[in-house]
């Protein structure tokens, strides 16, 4: 009878006629159902694709110690959140992309061997569709959370939104980065600083237009005759009484803009 019963290496518990077969999504140690009842940490994964009679059905991958746990998803908290990209009403779908991508490294990352977890995940993310997705996050497509969305998918989520803040700032979009700060990320110094910013950006272009207007004012009243070079295409632009400031501001050789500061600095050496 003995020959009969298997034992999980984990808790110890006998099982008749069986082995256990449940596996650490991190380290690959076996372990039994009883044991995965106890696991710290899971993620889900989709097993097998809905019907129109019935929905689809999701597995656990679990580990099987805090330190398992914490090993895997602070790896996914590593993960590069500026791959997020610029799109804000995509955010979700795009978070999703991240999400799965992270997923993915942290287990082909990890040298212990977990084809196990691994082929779960790819079989998940082939037999995806719209209504149920191969890892379930729990965020929905207006960027909210749902009550099925654990404390680490917001934490991811929360590292998506910086990425997504973070890039909006680089393209020289402060006013949307300070609305993603504020709604949900909840950092209000961090949306006032960048409002603050983007009214003094403004207030010193007005500046600098009333000046260039002044400038092109004393070059007519001055007969003076200035040649500027473009810097985009290093045209020249003849500036006389006859130069308005609308034509001054675009290149007619490429058709660039050029920044008022720059012409404002050219204008005033002219005249000195």
């Amino acid at each position: 009878m003995g020959d009969l019963m298997g034992k999980c290496p984990c808790c110890g518990s006998s099982y008749l006629l069986s082995t256990p077969t449940e596996k650490c999504g991190w380290c690959g140690r076996v372990v039994c159902k009883k044991c995965v009842l106890k696991w710290p940490g899971y993620f889900l994964v989709k097993s097998e694709k809905e019907t129109e009679e019935k929905g689809a059905k999701y597995q656990m991958i679990g580990f099987c110690s805090e330190f398992c746990s914490n090993s895997f998803w602070d790896t996914i908290m590593k993960y590069p959140c500026s791959e997020i990209g610029t799109d804000i009403n995509e955010f979700s779908k795009n978070l999703r992309k991240l999400y799965y991508i992270a997923v993915l490294n942290a287990l082909n990352g990890n040298p212990v061997v977990r084809e196990q977890a691994i082929n779960r995940v790819k079989w998940a993310m082939s037999i995806e569709t719209d209504i149920c997705k191969a890892l379930p996050l729990g965020i929905h497509a207006d960027g909210t959370w749902g009550e099925e969305a654990g404390d680490i998918h917001r934490a991811f989520g929360k590292h998506g939104y910086l990425g997504l803040a973070a890039n909006l700032e680089k393209c020289g979009r402060p006013l949307d980065a300070a609305e993603i700060y504020e709604k949900h990320l909840k950092m209000y110094d961090k949306a006032r600083q960048l409002r603050e910013k983007d009214k003094q950006v403004t207030v010193k272009r007005t500046e600098v237009s009333i000046n260039l207007n002044e400038l092109l004012k004393q070059i007519r009243d001055g007969g003076i005759v200035a040649i500027y070079r473009c810097p985009h295409c290093n045209g020249t632009l003849k500036v006389n009484d006859k130069t308005s400031l609308k034509s001054l501001k675009t290149c007619e050789h490429c058709g660039s803009e050029i920044e008022t500061v720059d012409l404002a600095d050219f204008l005033k050496t002219a005249i000195s």
